[in-house]
């Protein structure tokens, strides 16, 4: 009915004006999802998704590469690291978006906190699946590196 005014996008796309989509590449990460059981149906069967549907929506400002992301299921820093090779000659400022880490371990959120530093990404700023006790982990590990969404945060780049 509104085949005019939806597009369907696989990998990656430039959507114009500094605005791109960003599809995950990397192989392997059913293996994230066998650890929370997110599964997919397909062909009338449960397997464990792949999270290939899942887009960032990614945004070139002055200060670098902004990601907006609903829900890293793949990894914050799968996330960042696939956002880099597509655009291997931009700096990424900063990962907006839930981490999906409320069920994770400490020792989990700190090994990702260390991650996402050796991605050089200056900002994160998380808040919905990512839980508080991950949150506060994450401020910890990488400072003032790390913010917390919250309404009426502004987020200048």
């Amino acid at each position: 009915r509104y085949k005019d005014r939806i597009v369907y996008v696989k990998g990656d796309k430039n959507l114009g004006s500094g605005v791109s989509i960003v599809s995950h590449k990397t192989k392997g990460l059913e293996e994230k999802a066998k650890k929370d059981g997110l599964c997919i149906k397909e062909n009338r069967k449960l397997r464990f998704d792949d999270f290939s549907h899942e887009q960032s929506l990614v945004i070139d400002t002055d200060s670098g590469l902004v990601i907006f992301n609903s829900c890293c299921h793949g990894g914050a820093d799968t996330v960042i690291t696939e956002v880099q090779k597509s655009f291997p000659n931009k700096k990424i400022y900063a990962l907006v978006g839930g981490f999906h880490l409320y069920k994770s371990s400490d020792e989990e959120v700190k090994a990702l906190a260390d991650r996402i530093k050796k991605t050089g990404i200056e900002k994160i700023y998380t808040g919905h699946c990512t839980g508080e006790k991950a949150f506060g982990i994450l401020k910890n590990e990488l400072g003032d590196n790390a913010q917390q969404l919250h309404v009426g945060l502004v987020i200048e780049a």
